[in-house]
Parts: C-alpha cells; structure tokens; sequence
C-alpha cells in the first residue's frame, strides 16, 4: 500500500498546481475563515448573554465550555466519518451542522435552548477542522504541500471579519450584536459551503479503500 500511495503522490506532483487545487484552496480556506469566526462569536454571545438572561457567571462560562466541548465531540466524530465514508463527505456534513447550529441559535430565546445549539455549532466546527484540513493536503501535490501554512491566515481573516461584523451592529444598534453575528456568520457559512459540492473525493483515499477506478477517474477530472 505504501508503494501505491508513493505512485499516487508522484502522479500529483507530476499534474501540479493546477484549477482544481487553487479552487480546493479557496473552500477549505473559506472553511477555516468561518470556523475562526464561529470562535470569536461565542465571546460576543459571552459578553451580552449575563445581561439578557439573567445568568450567573459560571452559567457565562458554561457558554465557551460547551462551544469548547463541541469542537472536541466532533473533531473525534467527523474524524471517524472522513476515515470511515470519506473527507469531503465528512466536510460536507460537518459545515452543515455547523450553519444549522448557527442560524437556529441566532434566534434562541433563552438560555437553556442556547446552550444545546452552542454545542451542535461547535460540533460542526470541529468536524471543519478534522476534515477540511485532510480535504486539502490529500488533494494537493506533495511538492505544494507548503500551502496549508498559508489556510491559517485565512483563520485571522476570520477573527478579524467576525470582529467587523459585530462593529457594524453595535454602531447601527438595529440589532442585537451576538444574534447579527451569528446569523451572518451562518449566511457567509452557507455561501462557502455550496463550492464544496463540486469538490472531488480525496484520491488518497479512494486508493486505502481499494476504490482504484474512482481514483483514476479524480486524477483524469484534474
């Protein structure tokens, strides 16, 4: 097997940088931007939510916590899947939790309801981290391999758009801040999230699984 996965990465090296990989940049960089976003979003929900709902301070803290929580449950849980059914379906999925999770909790009328949605949105997030960092590496040519150093400034992007957003809603004051953030966080989410649809499976692994003619027809398509 390991011969094989040596011929496959000679193959990539030998189609090189191509369409196909400058597009899988741009999604799995898009992915990590709104992760990074999702992050800081949860310290403006933290900032606001005591006054809201009338919460104790470990209540506060329970909100980062549980957000924490949910990027470890599904890194480990999307992790399975992508080994298991594959990384971009695993990517896909997880991208999904994460927008449903987002939007549902930017209209959550309590605490008590938030909480849970805090936990399935992170859940998402950290199937984002486990699956499109794999979605990327495997798919590009070793020789290009480099690049995913340059996804993480996609990460600071992120904080720095999120940290826009919630400047633009506390100066209008048209809406509450952590809700307008959320929501449009989950908005920008699902735009980048449509491209993943037209990504190929990982060649990598199509070859573990013995799937050699899907394989070939990925490295043909690039």
């Amino acid at each position: 097997m390991e011969d094989k996965v040596q011929q496959l990465n000679t193959i990539l090296d030998n189609i090189g940088w191509g369409r196909y990989s400058t597009f899988n940049f741009f999604v799995c960089g898009g992915a990590w931007l709104t992760l990074n976003y999702l992050n800081i979003s949860i310290s403006f929900l933290m900032r606001t939510a005591q006054n809201e709902w009338n919460l104790e301070s470990y209540q506060v803290g329970l909100i980062n916590a549980t957000h924490m929580l949910g990027i470890c449950i599904g890194s480990i849980l999307f992790g399975f899947i992508g080994d298991r059914y594959g990384r971009v379906f695993s990517f896909k999925i997880s991208g999904l939790l994460s927008i449903a999770g987002s939007v549902i909790l930017a209209f959550s009328p309590n605490y008590e309801t938030a909480v849970p949605l805090i936990l399935i949105a992170g859940m998402g997030g950290g199937g984002e981290i486990t699956a499109g960092g794999p979605t990327y590496i495997e798919a590009c040519p070793p020789k290009k391999r480099w690049t995913l150093v340059l996804i993480s400034t996609c990460w600071v992007i992120g904080a720095m758009f999120a940290a826009f957003i919630a400047l633009v809603f506390e100066l209008s004051n048209s809406f509450q801040v952590w809700r307008g953030v959320y929501l449009v966080g989950a908005i920008i989410e699902f735009l980048w999230w449509i491209p993943r649809l037209f990504l190929y499976e990982s060649t990598r692994f199509l070859l573990i699984h013995n799937k050699i003619e899907e394989c070939e027809n990925v490295l043909r398509w690039k």
